[in-house]
């Protein structure tokens, strides 16, 4: 077979050369193709893991937290004023001077008026004007010797000589305790009776 200066074969002589034909292009050899066609799946299937992640990534769920969340504050309109009238004042007045004494005159007397008709214990109304007679006499001597027994035989009477007359004058009393008022002249003639006294111990009221 001849060759070119290249090298390369030239066609024989007598033998027409066949140009390749456009609509059946040669065909690559089997592990060329194998290869480009496992380099176009990994690049198909690094595009879907890609793509997967990005959707897993967009719908993940916010994590759960215990707070809840925080309200949405809406901003609410003032209320509006509502305007109260004012009482009506009346007019000052100028007071009169005569008012104002005869005011003051009755909180002066009220006072008074009030100590009067407040009820209270007069030292009046029960007086020590009473005695406790035990004895009458109408010697003084006789009246004396009384004493004299009943401070030995009933201590704590104390018992004395008194001349309603005044002076020297009978008849002499022989009396208990002295003055007293009416309700002790009562009790005193109660306890006289029950230590052994005269039954016919008596209370008087003596105003001289």
């Amino acid at each position: 077979m001849a060759a070119d200066s290249l090298g390369r074969p030239l066609p024989e002589q007598g033998k027409p050369h066949r140009l390749p034909d456009a609509a059946n292009p040669p065909r690559m050899p089997q592990a060329g193709k194998s290869r480009h066609l496992r380099l176009w799946g990994y690049a198909a299937l690094s595009a879907v893991l890609a793509y997967l992640a990005v959707l897993a990534f967009r719908q993940k769920p916010a994590p759960a937290t215990g707070a809840p969340p925080n309200p949405v504050r809406v901003a609410q309109a003032p209320a509006p004023a509502v305007q109260v009238p004012a009482p009506a004042v009346p007019p000052a007045t100028r007071p009169s001077p005569f008012r104002t004494t005869a005011q003051s005159a009755d909180r002066a007397e009220a006072p008074i008026e009030a100590r009067k008709s407040k009820p209270t214990l007069s030292p009046t109304s029960d007086p020590p004007t009473w005695r406790v007679v035990a004895y009458t006499y109408n010697q003084r001597k006789d009246a004396d010797h009384k004493v004299a027994q009943i401070r030995a035989r009933f201590p704590g009477f104390d018992p004395e000589v008194f001349s309603p007359n005044g002076g020297n004058q009978p008849p002499y009393l022989v009396s208990l305790r002295g003055r007293m008022t009416r309700s002790q002249a009562q009790m005193l003639q109660r306890q006289a009776l029950g230590k052994g006294l005269p039954p016919d111990t008596y209370f008087q009221n003596f105003r001289y």
